[in-house]
């Protein structure tokens, strides 16, 4: 016989302690600690809650705000999924420092590309992996992004005119690195690109 015991987070791993204690862990909720019970409490489960930890993921959207304006951002997150998700505020150890901006209105998506050995980097350098171009695309276009830097301007975004075979005049769908940054891959409304990292 299957017999409902309650409702509490939507669990990915389960683990039985002892003396009736059970631990859920979830991937899209807070973990908790339950203590199982023969007998129905008021609400008509079985268990009751000893203790929990907060877990912000998957963080579906998020917002930086400083209401007090004094440079003290809070960021306040869309977390977890269906009836676990909840809307959550970091105030403690958030701090921005930003290195560039571009106004760039209509952009649909965004993706970032991790390119190896990759010069025009987000700064790096060597030949690890870095976060080397950023992928924005619009309804009918798509553009590459690098950090760049002058003694007049400093860091600051510029567009990639040379983009490697990069399809540039259809909007992008999909964009991310392979190979631990040594190809890339684009899908537009029209073609699949498997690109040489190298050649952006």
């Amino acid at each position: 016989t299957l017999e409902r015991l309650g409702q509490t987070v939507a669990a990915s791993a389960i683990c039985y302690l002892d003396n009736g204690v059970v631990y859920l862990g979830s991937s899209c909720a807070d973990a908790v600690l339950l203590s199982l019970s023969t007998e129905a409490h008021e609400d008509g489960s079985y268990f009751s809650e000893l203790a929990r930890w907060e877990n912000l993921g998957p963080i579906v959207d998020f917002a930086v705000l400083d209401p007090e304006g004094q440079g003290q951002g809070q960021v306040v997150t869309c977390s977890g999924t269906r009836r676990d998700g909840s809307i959550r505020v970091v105030r403690s150890g958030v701090a921005f420092d930003e290195r560039a901006s571009l106004p760039l209105p209509g952009v649909k998506a965004m993706w970032s590309l991790h390119a190896s050995g990759c010069g025009g980097g987000g700064g790096g350098s060597g030949g690890g992996v870095a976060p080397a171009r950023l992928v924005l695309s619009f309804v009918s276009e798509t553009r590459l992004l690098a950090m760049a830097r002058d003694e007049e301007e400093g860091d600051h975004l510029a567009e990639v005119e040379e983009g490697g075979g990069f399809d540039t005049e259809s909007a992008t769908v999909f964009a991310a690195s392979l190979a631990g940054g040594a190809a890339i891959v684009q899908a537009t409304s029209r073609c699949l690109l498997l690109l040489d990292a190298a050649s952006l």
